[in-house]
């Protein structure tokens, strides 16, 4: 019984609201896709570029690191050359003072010894000391600027590697940054043609229903639509709620700004069926109950977001649609004026029935 109720509740405009909300929709997932897609293709060409300056890059450490292999290559020759000349220092400072040493002795070990040859050999002996000292001076002056200059290679070849380091570094960092952008964006696009897909399949089976509603229209009897319009239902005169005809309270105060029956939508010129009545209401106006009863329903329903469902005496039941917020539950027994939510935005739908055939409301309301 209350599945059947649940159905009526539904009805038909919410099949056409909810095709139209989902050409909508498609339309909006389409444009998204083409966003989408333009922005993963400038990733991709940025993507490209940082390729191409990693590419140069690396050409350049290659020839960096070729020219800092030649430096290397001079500084060991350098190096090669201050030990030659430690060498030739140190062998010259051998020869020199054996030299001495030597001259010394033949000098001084003679029994006779003639004046005017000492004079000579201590000339002799002072001259090439000083033509060594000033050799080992120029040695020292040439090991110096050598050192300099290696130093100075060093150093020049530390800091482009370093500079170059930096660069690629960076640019790595950046290309993996675009690669996670780009990967984030496939994702997306994956997920809204998945979504378009479930539209468009929701879509389709909604405009078969329609197609199917198209040809039962014209099967339609004449009278049964004057009977849906109206909302007349045939009712056993034993029946315990036909003493509240024109008693039952309205839920919230407010404008009635749809009635109950029949519509023509013109754009696909099907008739679709308001079942209840719908009440432009305050926002945050509270939303009571019309008669005493117990409460079967108190949930989100399909087309007319959290409702309540009321059941009252001789198979006879009261909906209230799109409640902003619930203030009853399953199972609770209500009184009269009862406050089981309130109003929102939309405007409130309240809806009669009698098993499960709707029944026009303002026939049964208090004037």
């Amino acid at each position: 019984m209350i599945l059947a109720l649940l159905f009526v509740a539904v009805g038909m405009p919410a099949n056409v609201q909810e095709l139209k909300s989902i050409k909508k929709s498609i339309a909006v997932t389409e444009k998204k896709i083409e966003y989408r897609n333009k922005k993963i293709a400038n990733h991709k060409y940025i993507i490209y570029l940082l390729n191409k300056k990693i590419k140069k890059h690396r050409r350049l450490i290659i020839e960096k690191n070729h020219s800092a292999k030649k430096l290397n290559g001079k500084i060991k020759i350098a190096k090669t050359d201050e030990k030659i000349l430690s060498r030739l220092k140190q062998k010259a400072s051998n020869e020199t003072s054996a030299g001495l040493k030597e001259l010394y002795k033949r000098l001084f070990n003679k029994k006779s010894a003639n004046g005017p040859i000492i004079d000579k050999l201590t000339t002799l002996y002072f001259l090439y000391k000083n033509s060594i000292v000033k050799k080992l001076g120029r040695l020292e002056k040439e090991k110096k600027v050598y050192s300099n200059r290696l130093s100075t290679r060093k150093r020049k070849v530390e800091l482009i590697k370093s500079k170059i380091l930096k660069k690629v570094n960076a640019e790595r960092i950046s290309n993996a940054i675009y690669k996670k952008a780009v990967v984030r964006n496939i994702k997306d696009v994956k997920r809204l043609r998945k979504k378009r897909i479930a539209f468009i399949k929701k879509k389709s089976y909604l405009e078969r229903i329609i197609k199917q509603l198209s040809k039962r229209k014209r099967r339609i009897n004449p009278n049964k639509i004057r009977m849906e319009r109206t909302g007349t239902v045939k009712i056993n005169r034993g029946n315990p709620f036909l003493r509240y005809r024109k008693r039952l309270i309205l839920p919230v105060s407010g404008r009635i700004v749809k009635d109950f029956g029949l519509y023509k939508d013109r754009k696909y010129n099907i008739y679709t069926r308001q079942t209840g009545i719908d009440i432009k209401a305050k926002y945050g106006a509270d939303v009571s109950a019309s008669m005493r009863g117990k409460v079967v329903y108190a949930g989100k329903l399909e087309g007319y977001g959290k409702t309540v469902i009321i059941r009252h005496t001789g198979n006879f039941f009261t909906i209230y649609g799109r409640l902003k917020r619930l203030k009853t539950k399953k199972g609770k027994i209500v009184k009269t004026k009862s406050i089981i939510g309130t109003a929102g935005v939309k405007p409130i739908y309240f809806g009669i029935r009698y098993k499960d055939k709707a029944v026009n409301p303002e026939k049964w309301l208090r004037r």
